[in-house]
């Protein structure tokens, strides 16, 4: 192997680690998308999460309900929080631990909902430190 092989070997080993996340807790990105013909009820994903969810074109909403199977079934029950979704715009929801994120459409045509989110971290815990005084 010549010089500049082997400099190219080297430099694409340094570069190609160089992206990797040794030692960082990275939250996983979670990401999908809903695809339906017709009025329909389908389940988006399983909190606890925080997502930001697209459509196109109008005609559908987005609601949370408490999660049985985290299925399509659990989101024939009433939901909370019910959004329209308008079309173009990116809409925020928190699905909490225990509730799956519904899409409901009532379009005779087909629907796709793109969404994207990451799972919640627990909110930081302060911690206070106190001494104690012996009596004397």
């Amino acid at each position: 192997m010549n010089t500049i092989g082997k400099l190219i070997a080297i430099s694409s080993l340094a570069f190609g680690c160089a992206s990797t996340q040794v030692g960082r807790g990275a939250v996983p990105n979670l990401r999908g998308d809903v695809i339906v013909r017709g009025p329909s009820v389908k389940a988006v994903v399983v909190g606890p999460a925080d997502i930001h969810a697209y459509a196109a074109y109008a005609g559908g909403a987005i609601y949370t309900t408490r999660a049985v199977s985290g299925g399509d079934a659990d989101c024939q029950a009433a939901g909370v929080g019910r959004t329209r979704l308008e079309a173009d715009r990116v809409h925020v929801m928190r699905v909490e631990a225990g509730q799956v994120a519904c899409l409901a459409t009532e379009t005779q045509g087909s629907f796709e909902l793109l969404w994207h989110g990451h799972d919640q971290k627990d909110a930081p815990v302060a911690v206070a430190a106190g001494a104690s005084r012996t009596a004397r």
